[in-house]
């Protein structure tokens, strides 16, 4: 199996799904998971509203990550 995970995140309801595979993964021999969602800033303007949801599907990612004990990266 593999250590590492680079799990690339658009929110959508197709990459919750996999997140919550994580203890699953777990126990089959991941260590680590790399959470990586990529915005440029100067491609698409970000109204609060946005920033906050993004930030709330954040928490919620990481959330899901500690719950199954695999330590976490996070890039943004």
């Amino acid at each position: 199996m593999f250590a590492r995970a680079l799990f690339p995140t658009d929110f959508s309801a197709y990459a919750d799904a996999v997140l919550t595979c994580l203890p699953d993964l777990k126990r089959i021999g991941l260590q680590e998971v790399v959470l990586v969602s990529v915005i440029r800033p100067g491609d698409v303007p970000l109204p609060e509203t946005i920033k906050r949801q993004s930030l709330a599907s954040w928490q919620w990612y990481l959330s899901v990550v500690r719950r199954s004990r695999v330590p976490v990266l996070v890039i943004r």
